[in-house]
Order: structure tokens, then sequence, then C-alpha cells
């Protein structure tokens, strides 16, 4: 989840590099969230929170799951029903693609 995320602000991750001494200097900026900095798993939690209250009204399974049920960029939700769990699915699908984030089975 972390490399779907894009940064607003370039200037927020800075990697500068040269192979020797001898060359010049070269600065990288990054656009999307590094995994393994500090701020990583806040970033992609409060972009997530942040996605399910504005999509609130046009997910509202998707949302309340996306509130209660992940941990950082992990899901563990369920339903009543099958019926039920396709349109929790469907949704989650729909309200993430919107923000440019795919929802992808792991085990």
């Amino acid at each position: 989840m972390y490399r779907q995320i894009r940064l607003k602000d370039s200037d927020f991750q800075r990697i500068v590099w040269r192979d020797s001494p001898f060359k010049p200097i070269q600065d990288f900026r990054l656009t999307r969230i590094a995994y393994g900095t500090a701020s990583a798993p806040y970033l992609a939690v409060k972009c997530l929170r942040q996605l399910a209250i504005q999509e609130e009204q046009n997910f509202p399974l998707a949302s309340k799951a996306a509130l209660k049920d992940f941990y950082v960029d992990d899901l563990m939700s369920g339903a009543n029903s099958t019926t039920e769990a396709l349109d929790l699915q469907a949704q989650l699908i729909q309200m993430l693609s919107s923000a440019g984030l795919v929802l992808k089975m792991g085990f």
C-alpha cells in the first residue's frame, strides 16, 4: 500500500547520492511513501481513514470497514451473508480505486 500513495510535496523525502567522491552529487526526490520510514504507517493509515470519511456517502459498507477493520494496510472483515460480503468487496474495490489504490488479496 505504501508505494501506491503519492506525496503532494516532492521535497518530503530526498536521497542524496554519489558513486564516488569525484562524481557530482545526485539528488533524488521520492514521490511516494517509502516503506521502512518512520512516518510510513501513519501516512498510510491517515490516507485510508481520510478516504473512508470522504466517501462515506458513496460507499457506506466500505467506509465502515476501512475505519474499523483495517490494521495499517491489512483488512480483516466479514459479513453475515455471501451477498453482503460481495457487496462489501465491490464497494472496497471501487472506493480504493477512486483514490488510485488497489485492493489485493494476500495470505
